[in-house]
């Protein structure tokens, strides 16, 4: 019966705008009603019609606290579940993107991308003008490959390597860090660029500034090449990587870590004018010797 009970509080409190409020005005209101229907049936054996009243009331207002009690906590149940950030059932589905790349175990923790994943986005103008540019994301792809198949806890990439280090934001999440279950994937942001043609997946549109879209404009009519942007999880820009490269290519190292677990250093080719602009060094996800 309980169970019964709480299941319908929580069917109002996930409804919509409608079902809430009929549930919230609902539940006292009922609880009003039938307590003063027994309260005043009672006022012969010498309740007074006051004394019925303040009882109808404060039962059918210790009710609505009692609902209210209920579904804060299991709002902040779900909001304690969701900043983990763990993927739950097929809502795991939902997060990882079309052609993406099969894992690779790479070591007893972790497993990466066989590739480096990426996807492109039209850029339009603030008032929904088309522009001739198109937004390309690169992401490292990471697994809990762990043998022992326990969670992995606090999953992060740090991308050191012509400034101060960088940790990656997480596609689809606002935060750098990520428990993954066994078998479980995150993709970490690594950078992106801007260009007229668009690479691998192509996932929509997205709105730049004018003031943005004037400089890739300039950029692109005076005949300079993309540039590899590095931005932080708090989406501010850090530093481009422009072509051409130095003699020995433009190189990244991602350090994977995860919370009581030895970290693992990946390096990265980095080449905009590419046809795959972010590539693993060696052509494979091979983590260095240590």
């Amino acid at each position: 019966m309980w169970r019964k009970f709480v299941k319908a509080l929580e069917w109002i409190g996930h409804g919509n705008t409608a079902v809430q409020v009929a549930g919230w005005a609902g539940i006292p209101t009922a609880g009003f009603a039938g307590f003063a229907v027994t309260f005043f049936s009672s006022a012969v054996d010498g309740w007074s019609v006051t004394a019925v009243w303040i009882a109808s009331v404060a039962t059918g207002t210790l009710l609505a606290v009692l609902y209210a009690a209920l579904m804060i906590g299991l709002a902040y149940r779900r909001n304690k579940d969701s900043s983990k950030g763990e993927y739950e059932g097929k809502d795991s589905n939902r997060l990882l993107p079309n052609n993406a790349p099969a894992t690779v175990r790479a070591d007893e923790t972790f497993g990466f991308g066989q590739t480096i994943y990426y996807e492109s986005r039209s850029i339009k103008a603030p008032d929904r003008r088309e522009t001739r540019l198109y937004e390309t994301k690169f992401y490292i792809v990471v697994s809990n490959a762990s043998e022992d198949g326990k969670t992995l806890r606090d999953v992060q990439a740090e991308i050191h390597g012509y400034e101060t280090p960088v940790l990656a934001g997480i596609r689809g999440f606002a935060f750098d860090k990520i428990d993954l279950k066994h078998g479980q994937t995150a993709f970490f942001f690594l950078g992106r660029t801007i260009g007229t043609d668009y690479l691998g997946n192509f996932v929509g549109d997205t709105t730049y500034e004018n003031d943005r879209l004037k400089q890739y404009d300039h950029n692109i009519a005076s005949g300079r090449k993309p540039t590899f942007e590095v931005w932080s999880v708090d989406n501010v820009y850090r530093y481009g990587l422009n072509d051409p490269p130095p003699s020995t290519g433009w190189k990244l190292l991602v350090l994977i870590s995860a919370e009581d677990k030895k970290s693992k250093q990946i390096i990265l080719d980095i080449n905009p004018v590419n046809q795959i602009p972010v590539s693993y060094e060696k052509g494979r996800a091979t983590v260095e010797k240590e």
